[in-house]
Formats: structure tokens, sequence, C-alpha cells
């Protein structure tokens, strides 16, 4: 009789843990699950917002005006950075030890997508207008640098900087002389800055994409305003 009590004890205390495995495990998926979905929805955030980047750039390669666009550029690239020093502020209150998890907290994710967001903008800027920015940065070098290198640091360390978004950090770096200097380095808008014909990597691929996506519009229509043949006419 004790050794069939001791079993079924046994038996309860196998079920419990692993019951307590199982609820563990979904808790765990259920997390992971929702860390990807929001980091999901701010990639396409991050895109659309990097449209609205490069057509802010566009626009100020419209603008005739050399004196105007100049003022333009300084007042963007001293406000960037002042945006991204008080967003770095605000985020020093929270842990961030795991650049692999995304946060859920609304305040901490604001501030961590102004810092992302400004840093794209800050290299089109760098990168576009390398006349005005340069010596605009040769000016504010010991504020500026130090600011924009943990800036570099924490993009990196951010999984939404991947693929064509580490590319925009190293043309970053060399403008900035962060790092290692890339011998191979070579910004084409210094030799000519209004070329409007003349893109980054990132815009062609977006020109690309747009245009694909106009393409497939255009044939879907065309498809659907086809004439069908009646059955009188089979």
């Amino acid at each position: 009789m004790r050794l069939c009590s001791v079993s079924i004890t046994i038996f309860i205390l196998l079920f419990s843990c692993h019951a307590l495995a199982n609820e563990s495990s979904n808790d765990t998926t259920t997390k992971v699950s929702a860390e990807g979905k929001t980091l999901m929805i701010y990639r396409n955030l991050f895109k659309v917002k990097r449209k609205e980047h490069i057509a802010a750039v566009q626009k100020l390669l419209l603008n005739n005006k050399v004196a105007k666009r100049a003022q333009l550029i300084t007042i963007m690239l001293g406000s960037i950075v002042k945006t991204i020093e008080h967003a770095m502020e605000r985020l020093k209150q929270h842990d961030l030890s795991d650049p692999d998890v995304f946060p859920s907290d609304p305040e901490v994710r604001d501030a961590m997508s102004q810092i992302l967001e400004n840093t794209a903008l800050f290299t089109d800027l760098m990168v576009r207008f390398p006349s005005v920015a340069r010596p605009l940065y040769g000016k504010n070098k010991k504020v500026w640098k130090p600011q924009m290198r943990k800036a570099i640091d924490f993009c990196h360390q951010n999984p939404v900087y991947e693929g064509d978004y580490q590319v925009l950090l190293h043309n970053l770096q060399q403008e900035l002389g962060i790092g290692i200097a890339d011998p191979t380095y070579n910004n084409p808008f210094v030799i000519n800055p209004d070329a409007i014909e003349e893109n980054t990597s990132e815009e062609r691929k977006m020109l690309y994409n747009e245009a694909k996506r106009k393409k497939k519009l255009k044939d879907k229509k065309k498809k659907k305003g086809s004439p069908r043949l009646s059955r009188s006419d089979l």
C-alpha cells in the first residue's frame, strides 16, 4: 500500500512539473511572438519614414536658392543632434542591456525611434550635401562627434538596422571620421553636389520597388478590364 502511495505521489509531481514546463514554454513563445510582431511593425514604419526622408532630401535638391538651402540644412543638422542627445538621456532610465529584445514600452520605443530615424536623416544630409555639411560638422566636431558615435553604436546594435541600413551607418562613419577609415569609400556628391539624377543605393532600391509596385497595379487593372468571351461567343 505504501509503495502504491509513493508511486501516485511521484506521478502527481511529474505531471505538475510537466504542466509548469509547458506553461513556461507557452509564456516564452507568446513573449517572443509579441516582441517579433512589434519589431516587424516598427520595421515597416521605419521604411515609411525613410521614404519621407528621401522625399525631403529631393525637395532640398530642387531648391535653387543655395543660401536658403544651406540655412535649412544647418538648422536640420543642429536639431537632429539635439534630438538624439535628448533621446539618449531618456533611455538612460531604462534597461536596454539585451539589444535583441525589442522594447514594448511606448516611451522607450519613442526615444529609440528618434535615435534610429534621426541618425538615418543625419546621414542623408551629410552624404547628399557635403559642401554644406562637412564644414558645419568641422565647426561642431567636439560636440557632434561623440554624440553621433553613441548614435551609430546604438543603431549598430539595434535589430532594425540590418542590410542596407548597415551600409548607411558605414557611410556616416566615413563622413564623420569615426572608426576605421575605408580607403575605398567615395562620396559621389562631393564632385556634383546638385546632381538629382545621382541616387544612393537605398534610393535606387526604393525607386525600383515603387516602379515594380506601379507596374503590378497597372497589369492588374489591365487584366481586370480586358473583355471576356460570353457564352454566345463560344
